[in-house]
């Protein structure tokens, strides 16, 4: 992106930015991705409701990337497909003002077993957008997708050239596929077949997921690392906003049966671990801050890696079988950002050393501290909610980001360090260890990448010398 921005570029910037934050508000709506699990349960709830939300979900690929980072091929498609997406946005917008305010008709499996008590609180919680503001969001979306199409046509006009660029687009349609479609196979399938299928740590799926994880990095490294910096970038910038969906998309999940073991939209603030990697990334491909880059390196490698190692005790978890919504956000989701925190070091985009280890290992400390305080704040708030009969619920929020409630591991800690907080108790030993575990984690991870390159660099010069 030019450095000296033009007033019509500085205005493609803005649409783009405005449009992702409406994504983004949109993203808190039953509508917006949980019934798709859901094809053909109601007959105007069908295929084409999920093509056409499939082609809004496409949007948010081309517009950041065509405005925001100005890729030509990119302005190209938008030039012909965002008028499409506009168009059957507001030709299914009947559907979706349908599905918004008749939500209680769709199923709702509760597969966590919740009380009813606390189904109703969940309720309260997830319903704080009211229906017209979701609808208002969902047209302001699609007048800002047309409005990013003419913008580019006014800058680049339209040219043969734009048609060819077309054969790039099903890329973004197939990325852009909602998830949860996988679901709709689970009755399709026999319990044998389903018990075979569920996922659990260290059976086989579990050794498939480390295969996936480091093929697909090391390929991806392989493939691009002689390709042009440009090159690099739009490649990284594609696989974040692909995240960036899928992270989105938990949001309505949250709303409707849940997502793993969380129901409520509590767990879309962005404090554990992985979701706050997720911005971090984020930043640095945005803003090519080498600050970013390290703190995504150094953190957020190791921290994404961590969790293919253990997925978690089996109460703390619910992924179901390996076609799940569930297991295969987790598990796309982490691969993407262990790739976006390793590959921009790996391809020399910026550079990681000793002396930067201080300001990573910094910037954790406030998160673990930031994290347990808000995690302490919500779980005192939540006391306080009553259910229809005005009973106060005894199954409080802990939302325990970054494992700063609840230790991932069957260990218990010393409590000479225990202070309270309204009901909570909080561990500060636990916390201080749990820093200090997670910081030799870093550092271990760090150190095997140094080997691993000193290593490749030693047998590169003996073939050289032969």
């Amino acid at each position: 992106m030019d450095k000296k921005l033009t007033p019509v570029q500085k205005i493609a910037i803005s649409i783009s930015l405005l449009y992702l934050i409406l994504f983004t508000l949109g993203s808190f709506s039953f509508a917006f991705y949980y019934p798709f699990a859901h094809i053909g349960q109601d007959p105007q709830f069908n295929f084409f409701y999920l093509f056409s939300q499939t082609l809004r979900f496409s949007a948010f690929f081309l517009i950041p990337l065509s405005l925001f980072f100005r890729y030509p091929k990119i302005r190209n498609i938008s030039k012909l497909i965002l008028p499409l997406i506009a168009l059957f946005m507001v030709l299914s917008f009947k559907t979706f003002s349908y599905v918004s305010e008749n939500m209680s008709s769709f199923p709702i499996e509760n597969g966590n077993s919740l009380s009813s008590s606390q189904l109703e609180i969940n309720h309260k919680i997830n319903s704080f957008l009211p229906t017209v503001v979701i609808e208002i969001e969902y047209l302001l979306e699609a007048v800002l997708v047309l409005g990013s199409c003419i913008l580019i046509a006014i800058e680049d006009r339209l040219k043969k050239e734009d048609f060819k660029s077309l054969l790039y687009y099903p890329i973004f349609f197939v990325l852009s596929i909602p998830l949860n479609t996988l679901d709709s196979l689970k009755p399709l399938v026999s319990s044998s077949i389903y018990s075979t299928l569920l996922f659990d740590n260290f059976n086989i799926f579990h050794f498939l997921l480390f295969i996936a994880l480091f093929a697909i990095t090391i390929s991806l490294f392989l493939l691009f690392r002689k390709s042009t910096e440009e090159k690099k970038l739009f490649i990284l910038r594609t696989l974040l906003l692909l995240m960036f969906l899928l992270f989105l998309s938990k949001d309505s999940m949250l709303i409707g049966d849940g997502y793993n073991v969380y129901n409520n939209v509590i767990a879309a603030i962005p404090l554990f671990i992985c979701d706050i990697g997720k911005f971090i990334v984020l930043l640095a491909l945005f803003t090519e801050k080498p600050i970013f880059y390290k703190i995504g390196y150094f953190v957020h490698s190791a921290g994404a890696l961590t969790v293919f190692f253990y997925l978690g005790k089996p109460e703390s978890r619910n992924f179901g079988w390996i076609f799940s919504y569930s297991f295969l956000y987790f598990t796309i989701t982490h691969l993407l950002l262990f790739v976006l925190s390793v590959l921009p070091i790996y391809w020399k985009l910026a550079e990681f050393k000793k002396k930067d280890i201080l300001i990573p290992s910094l910037y954790y400390f406030g998160v673990i501290m930031v994290s347990m305080f808000v995690s302490v704040l919500i779980t005192n708030w939540s006391s306080s909610l009553t259910d229809a009969s005005d009973v106060i619920t005894e199954n409080v929020l802990k939302p325990n980001f970054a494992f700063t409630q609840i230790c991932p591991l069957p260990v218990d800690f010393p409590t000479f360090l225990n202070f309270k907080i309204g009901i909570c108790e909080v561990n500060f030993f636990y916390e201080l260890i749990l820093f200090i575990a997670y910081v030799v984690l870093f550092s271990t991870f760090y150190l095997f990448n140094c080997l691993l390159f000193f290593l490749i660099k030693k047998v590169k010069a003996k073939l050289v010398l032969r």
